[in-house]
């Protein structure tokens, strides 16, 4: 017998190749998209059922369209505040009322950059509206090092208090006020978050406060302690509210 019989010629070798991966890729592929598209749904969809749960657990109602049951928006397109940005929208919003204020927790979605710089990011956001409170508009964040910088760029003032330094070394506060921001940010306020986590972003203006961890979007499992979180900062600005027309400026 003739071994040269017994071997595939290269081109039939190819053939048989290209049928193979014809039949396998293809499916491959398209799995592969699947998966791609499906996964991110399927926890989007997960993550959703769980915060339902979670609202009723908590006695607030859930929002499919970032309206309340009168038809009014959740959170007032008006809010001049630097994290809503055009290009972004809410999602997974859970609403109601809490310690005499209204509140919201929700997903926010939006792109930072532009062109091919272009990123989306993702975070948990809460928000409150609560009548009693009077705030100047401020801007209170973790001090970092891209702070700094950017706060440089854009001549922009870092508000410290000279008899708190550590709150001036842990927070980056800033405003257009520094008179008004520096009488309500008393020494019991500088002194309630010289003891707490500096890990929240939160913008403020007159009774409109916001909360977050900087493109961070909060576990369903942990929702319940950021909302307790986030109360407490609310009550402890509540406090200065009421007090900051009292008490002389200490800085």
């Amino acid at each position: 017998m003739n071994i040269n019989n017994l071997l595939i010629e290269e081109p039939v070798l190819n053939i048989i190749s290209s049928s193979i991966l014809d039949t396998i890729g293809i499916p491959l592929v398209l799995l592969t998209v699947a998966l791609w598209l499906g996964i991110p749904f399927y926890l989007d969809k997960r993550r959703g059922i769980k915060l339902i749960q979670i609202a009723k657990e908590i006695n607030l109602s859930v929002s499919s369209d970032g309206k309340d049951t009168e038809g009014v928006d959740i959170i007032p397109d008006e809010l001049n505040f630097g994290i809503f940005t055009n290009a972004g929208f809410e999602e997974n919003v859970i609403y109601g009322k809490v310690k005499s204020a209204k509140v919201a927790i929700f997903d926010y979605l939006y792109k930072r950059g532009g062109g091919d710089a272009t990123t989306a990011k993702e975070q948990t956001i809460i928000y409150f509206e609560c009548s009693i409170l009077r705030m100047p508009a401020f801007s209170l964040r973790p001090e970092s090092m891209r702070d700094k910088i950017t706060m440089a760029l854009t001549n922009k003032q870092d508000f410290n208090f000279a008899n708190h330094p550590n709150f001036s070394k842990k927070y980056l506060l800033s405003g257009e006020n520094e008179g008004q921001i520096k009488k309500f940010f008393n020494s019991n306020l500088l002194g309630f978050f010289e003891n707490v986590n500096p890990q929240f972003c939160i913008d403020a203006m007159n009774n409109h406060l916001v909360i977050y961890n900087n493109d961070t979007r909060v576990k369903p499992m942990k929702i319940k302690s950021f909302m307790n979180e986030g109360i407490a900062i609310l009550e402890a600005f509540i406090s200065s509210s009421a007090n900051s027309a009292a008490r002389p400026r200490r800085d």
